[in-house]
């Protein structure tokens, strides 16, 4: 299988753990140009506003964008391993962390930043789901919640104070 298919999958999976509703134009029956709105308003009124999807996984400008996401993040290292293999890191001040790796490194970013949006979503919690929100407190280790928790509960539990 073709590596620019699955790396723009990856793509995907980032802009929907970001909460970004990606469109395609009626004559991209392919859907090999993922488009977003960077207003987040509808597509039938705000098309002409459209964008390419940024090319996460092999831009480094777009990978290294991805950390401004994360209020919450204390540290951050990219590292080359000796096989021409990278690994990046990001520490967050609660004292949890998100890895990923890759053969590049924008690839290593995007695998630790949807490990790191999977910690701290930047979609509003009402929006979440109660498993997605049962997910966040146990990755975020917050104690306090637990299979009886009701979704305002684990709302509570997650929004600053």
């Amino acid at each position: 299988m073709n590596d620019t298919i699955i790396d723009r999958a990856l793509d995907l999976k980032l802009s929907e753990a970001m909460g970004i509703t990606i469109y395609y134009d009626e004559w991209d029956t392919a859907q090999e140009i993922p488009l977003h709105i960077p207003s987040g308003k509808p597509w039938k009124t705000h098309s002409l506003e459209a964008k390419p999807l940024p090319n996460f996984h092999n831009n480094y400008g777009a990978a290294f964008s991805l950390l401004d996401l994360f209020k919450e993040m204390t540290a951050f290292k990219l590292e080359r391993g000796i096989s021409e293999w990278w690994w990046c890191g990001i520490a967050f001040s609660i004292g949890v962390s998100a890895k990923g790796e890759g053969k590049t490194a924008p690839l290593a970013i995007c695998n630790a930043a949807l490990a790191g949006l999977s910690i701290f979503p930047p979609i509003p919690f009402e929006q979440l789901t109660r498993e997605k929100l049962m997910d966040v407190c146990r990755k975020r280790h917050i104690k306090g919640w637990d299979q009886t928790s009701s979704k305002n509960e684990l709302i509570a539990l997650l929004s600053p104070a």
